[in-house]
C-alpha cells in the first residue's frame, strides 16, 4: 500500500513537467516613440516546427507588437517576402544576413534598399538555434531546448533599435517535448520586451 501512494503522489509531478526561460534585451538609447511609422516582420529562420505552428507564434508576434504600436502600419511576414521578391530583393536579403549573422554589422545599403522596396522604416528578422532535444525514457526526462532571437533594424540609418534574446528549455517525463511548446515560452519572454515605438 505504501509503494501504491508514492507512485500516485510522484505521478502528476512527472506529468507536468517544469520549464524554464531567460531573456536578455537591448533597446537603443537613440530611440524615441514616434520614431518609427511602418515596421515589417520577416519569418522566423531556422524554425522547426508545421506551417500552422509557425503561422501562430507569426500571429502573435504581430499582435503583440500591435498592441504596444497602434499607429505603426506593420507589414506581416508573408506579404514582407513577396514585397521583397516582386523588387528582386530576395537574394540580396539572403546574403545581408549571412553577412549580419558573421559579423554583427548590418548592411546599411541593402537596409535602405529594402526600406524604399517595402516603404518600411525598420524590419524586424527573427532567428531560432541552438535546438537540443532528449527523448525521454522511464530511466530519465525528456526534454527541448532552444534559444530565439529578435532584432529591429532600422531601414534609415541602419541602427539596431532593439534585439532580444531568450533561451528556454522545456522538460517532462518519457515523452518528446513539442518544439513549439517551447518556442513559445521563448516567444512570450521575447515579446514581453518589444518597446513602445509609435504615438
Amino acid at each position: 500500500m505504501k509503494k501504491i501512494f508514492i507512485f500516485l503522489f510522484v505521478l502528476p509531478i512527472l506529468i507536468s513537467g517544469c520549464s524554464s526561460a531567460s531573456i536578455k534585451a537591448y533597446v537603443s538609447p537613440s530611440f524615441k516613440p514616434g520614431l518609427l511609422k511602418s515596421v515589417a516582420i520577416f519569418p522566423m529562420l531556422n524554425v522547426k516546427m508545421l506551417p500552422d505552428e509557425t503561422r501562430q507564434i507569426n500571429n502573435e508576434i504581430i499582435q503583440a507588437f500591435s498592441s504596444k504600436n497602434p499607429n505603426v502600419i506593420v507589414i506581416r511576414p508573408e506579404e514582407s517576402v513577396e514585397l521583397l521578391s516582386k523588387a528582386s530583393l530576395s537574394d540580396k536579403y539572403t546574403e545581408f544576413l549571412k553577412n549580419y549573422s558573421s559579423s554583427g554589422v548590418p548592411n546599411i545599403s541593402t537596409l535602405k534598399e529594402i526600406g524604399i522596396a517595402l516603404n518600411v522604416d525598420a524590419i524586424i528578422q527573427g532567428e531560432m538555434y541552438n535546438f537540443v532535444e532528449i527523448v525521454g525514457s522511464i530511466w530519465q526526462w525528456g526534454s527541448t531546448s532552444l534559444t530565439i532571437r529578435y532584432v529591429m533594424l532600422s531601414t534609415i540609418n541602419g541602427d539596431v533599435l532593439w534585439d532580444a534574446m531568450s533561451s528556454a528549455k522545456k522538460e517532462k517525463s518519457a515523452v518528446a517535448i513539442p518544439i513549439y511548446e517551447v518556442i513559445k515560452i521563448a516567444s512570450d519572454q521575447v515579446l514581453s520586451s518589444l518597446p513602445e515605438m509609435g504615438k
